[in-house]
């Protein structure tokens, strides 16, 4: 593999992990939602993903951390060496190089980026499916940000600016 295509899928994770972790750390931020039951915390509404850690003694990132762990220990001792880190890479490189060129195209690397966000997609849609029928309505789809302008909202106007979005 070049030099190249190792930098760019090295880059691609670390963005994959930072966005991650901005949007879990923004959501995080906001400690309570209100629902017909009343208030509640905003990690009881949508689950461990946006858990805050400190109620449970579990950081985001060691949780993330872990499953990294669990993803790349492939022979399951407990260990994790950078053999088993690049084959478990080279191997998923090839599931998705359909056309066995050594090469990654622009739909190729899309279908492993799905394949990876997958999981992160079902836990964000079971945490938006409240009632845990297997449906997510209008109302459990917007009620999340049902306050995020009001949150934010430095100058209590009403309204949301670029200004106090950067003062957070």
């Amino acid at each position: 593999m070049k030099t190249r295509t190792k930098v760019i899928i090295a880059t691609s994770l670390i963005a994959l992990m930072a966005g991650i972790t901005i949007v879990g750390t923004s959501f995080a931020d906001r400690r309570e939602y209100s629902s017909d039951a009343g208030p509640m915390r905003f990690e009881e509404r949508h689950g461990r993903w946006f858990d805050r850690g400190r109620h449970h003694g579990h950081h985001g990132w060691q949780r993330r951390g872990e499953h990294l762990f669990d993803s790349f220990d492939s022979n399951s001792d407990g260990k994790l060496t950078q053999a088993e880190v690049d084959q478990v890479r080279r191997d998923r490189f090839t599931k998705f190089d359909t056309d066995t060129d050594g090469k990654l195209t622009l739909q190729e690397y899309q279908a492993l980026w799905l394949d990876a966000m997958r999981r992160y997609m079902v836990d964000r849609f079971q945490g938006l499916d409240d009632d845990g029928n297997a449906i997510v309505t209008t109302e459990e789809f917007v009620t999340p940000f049902e306050k995020v302008v009001r949150h934010m909202d430095r100058n209590n106007d009403g309204e949301l600016t670029l200004d106090e979005l950067r003062q957070r």
